[in-house]
């Protein structure tokens, strides 16, 4: 992680003599500062973002894989005491494994893969800034020594040797204005599209939720009419009834 505000007091140095007269005013330095700590900030919040929508496409293999495993293990368990409509359970929870798996695919194109994209703006950023603050470093650097030199008696070699720092300071003050200039009209511009470049990615991962869960909740009802669970609330009593005679066992008293 990159300070920026770091970054930008780069420019100090002890070694040589600040200029009495900086290049920018107060507020323009204010101004700066602040546009760092926004995208510093923004950074920081995108970084989390990208790395829990890499998390997100992970689990999403993981519970596939598990969803997969779990019909297999169960026929596999019973072995020929399993009742012909397991096996329609097992194709169920293959089902949930392929739509699972096909869901984590689709998040990782619309979501965890653009934020990837995204994160890498921000070195550039960075690097953008460096060359900003060491512009300005050299800047104040012939802006001090020319003042050094304007202050000493205005001898005719002392008056030479202002016009030719004066010459010098010229190209690396514009130099420095450019970047400057470029950072302050492109830093706040791609702070204020970070809500458009996520939105067309929020929007993808809704479309995909409601397509898993409508295939997801057809499979399983195909499922609950294969093993005559009939209506939910048909098959929550079933449910409830059997977890009580489990309770009466023996084996499973506290006793």
């Amino acid at each position: 992680m990159v300070c920026y505000c770091e970054v930008n007091k780069m420019n100090w140095n002890p070694f040589y003599r600040q200029p009495k007269k900086s290049i920018l005013s107060k507020m323009e330095e204010r101004d700066f500062e602040r546009e760092c700590a926004k995208m510093q900030q923004l950074e920081e919040s995108s970084k989390k973002i990208s790395k829990t929508s890499k998390k997100l496409v992970v689990a999403h293999h993981a519970q596939g894989k598990a969803c997969g495993k779990l019909g297999q293990d169960l026929v596999a368990d019973l072995g020929d005491d399993a009742p012909p409509s397991l096996e329609s359970f097992k194709y169920a929870m293959n089902c949930q494994h392929i739509l699972t798996v096909d869901k984590g695919k689709v998040l990782q194109q619309v979501l965890a893969d653009p934020m990837k994209k995204y994160m890498t703006i921000f070195p550039s950023c960075t690097s953008h800034i460096k060359s900003r603050d060491k512009a300005l470093q050299e800047t104040n650097k012939v802006q001090a020594k020319l003042e050094k030199y304007e202050d000493k008696e205005h001898t005719a070699s002392n008056s030479v040797k202002i016009e030719q720092i004066k010459k010098s300071l010229q190209p690396v003050k514009e130099d420095f204005q450019q970047k400057h200039s470029t950072l302050m009209a492109e830093m706040p511009t791609f702070y204020d599209a970070r809500l458009s470049y996520i939105r067309p990615s929020l929007e993808a991962v809704v479309s995909v939720q409601c397509w898993f869960h409508k295939e997801a909740i057809r499979v399983l009802e195909e499922c609950s009419q294969e093993l005559g669970m009939g209506t939910k609330e048909n098959a929550e009593k079933h449910v409830k009834t059997l977890m009580q005679e489990v309770n009466a066992l023996s084996i499973t008293s506290d006793d």
